[in-house]
Parts: structure tokens; sequence; C-alpha cells
């Protein structure tokens, strides 16, 4: 029998086997003969065969019949890996698939977009950080973590508008890149799935701390708001809300009042506290 031309088993086998597979129990067919058993065989390969012949002759299925780049276009990056499996035309084809996944993390391509994608995934089994990732990061940190429009709830950032404050940069590129900073726990997600907030201390807040350490150690009045904004050169408002966040988090108390704060690193002297 050739694979080309394969023989098509006709009805007559074909429901007999259909009668023998049905009668089968989880032992197999013991009360089949050996030639029995050879003719089922038989039949079996018979129909499989035809069946591959079958599918060979016909066009391709959706989505295989598709240019990858079109497929890609739409197709969630899990999946992309058993897309690349629909069709031996589809892995020679899938250049354009690694250029959409490396311009999702915003990552230029060297010599081929496959190498470009191959460097974004060792990046990130190793937890490194790229440069737009650090740039989208840097922006969570310097906003203010309190919704100045409903007190002091702390704010989700939507990416729509950090991609907005970012020059060159899509919401897709900044999702990505906030996902993977959420991996690293660099940055947490509302309960909603609507923004992101950064998940440890920022920049300017580990910067308030080490200016308390350093300079608010030598009284027992500590630093007042305004000393601290001016000695690191920020916003007063801005100071003000890191100041509050740590006070809130245990990294910092009043002491005379709402404007002066020591670090609880230091030794505290309960006779100063402002309550």
């Amino acid at each position: 029998m050739s694979a080309q031309h394969p023989i098509a088993p006709d009805s007559y086998r074909l429901e007999r086997a259909g009668r023998v597979l049905h009668a089968g129990t989880a032992d197999g067919f013991p009360s089949l003969t050996k030639p029995e058993l050879r003719a089922l065989a038989a039949t079996a390969r018979a129909l499989a065969a035809s069946a591959e012949a079958e599918i060979d002759a016909r066009p391709a299925p959706f989505p295989a019949s598709l240019p990858p780049w079109l497929v890609m276009q739409w197709l969630p990056l899990p999946d992309a890996s058993a897309a690349l499996r629909v069709a031996s035309s589809w892995c020679g084809g899938s250049e354009q698939y690694f250029r959409v996944f490396a311009e999702r993390h915003c990552v230029t391509r060297s010599s081929s977009w496959r190498l470009a994608a191959r460097a974004v995934v060792i990046n990130q089994q190793s937890r490194r950080v790229s440069e737009f990732q650090r740039r989208v990061l840097a922006h969570y940190e310097h906003q203010p973590r309190y919704d100045d429009s409903r007190g002091y709830d702390l704010r989700y950032i939507p990416v729509e508008e950090v991609a907005a404050a970012i020059p060159g940069a899509t919401v897709e590129q900044v999702r990505t890149a906030a996902a993977f900073l959420v991996s690293l726990k660099r940055l947490e997600v509302s309960a909603m799935d609507d923004g992101h907030r950064v998940a440890d201390l920022t920049s300017l807040e580990r910067r308030v701390i080490d200016y308390h350490n350093d300079h608010g150690t030598g009284d027992d009045v500590g630093c007042h708001v305004n000393a601290v904004a001016a000695g690191l050169g920020e916003e007063l408002a801005l100071v003000r809300t890191a100041v509050h966040y740590l006070r809130s988090e245990g990294h910092l108390y009043s002491t005379t009042d709402d404007d002066h704060h020591k670090s609880t690193s230091e030794p505290w002297d309960w006779t100063t506290v402002h309550v």
C-alpha cells in the first residue's frame, strides 16, 4: 500500500471495525484471534493513511492559511509558541512576529528581530530592567502617591497616562513594561486592574529618609519639612507628600508638630512625640 495513494477501507470493513472497537474492553480485544487482530490493524492503517492524504489535499485551514505577521497582530503572546507550530511556513516566516514582540518591549533590532526578541527573554529571565522599563518606573516614582481629589487615598496611575508622558511610548509598550515591573515587585497593580503604583519606596522617599538620618539627629526637634525640601532641591508639595507617606508607614515620626519629623531608625524620645 502506498502512502501517497492509500487504499480506503470499504464500508463493510469500517462497519465491522467500528463494532469491534465498540466491544473492546480495558484489556484490549481478548476475544479476537490473531488473524482478526491483524485485519483490524490493517483497517486502522488504511483509514489513517486515507485521512492523512485527505488532510494534505485540502487547503490549509485557518489560521495556517494566513501570513504569520497578520495573525500575530492580535494573538496573545503566551499563545505564540503554539502558533509557530501550526505549519512549517509559519516558523520560516515568523520574523514579523518577533518584530512585534521586540517592539512591545521597546527593543531595537540588532541583526534580526528573532535575536532581539531572544535578548528580551534572556534579560527577563535574569530579572534585568531595560532602559525603557527604568523610564516607566521613574515616571511612577515621580508622581504623588495620593489622589488630591480623594484626600489621602493612594493613587494608581493608568498606563495611558504614563504612555502620554513618555515621548514615543505606546500604551502597549507601557503595559508590557508595567507587567514585568509587577513581576519584580517594583510596581503593584490595583484591585480593579486599572492602574499601577510603586510597590516599594520611591527614590525621593529614600532621599527624604536619608536626609532625616543625616540632619535630624542633632536635637529632639528633627527636620522641618521646608528644610528637607530645600536641602533636596525638590518641590515642597512633593516632599510633604513623601513625608506624610513615610510617617504613615512608620519610617518617620512627628515631634513638636506636623512639620517636624525624625527618622524611626534613631532612638525615639517619647517626650517630644507630637500626638
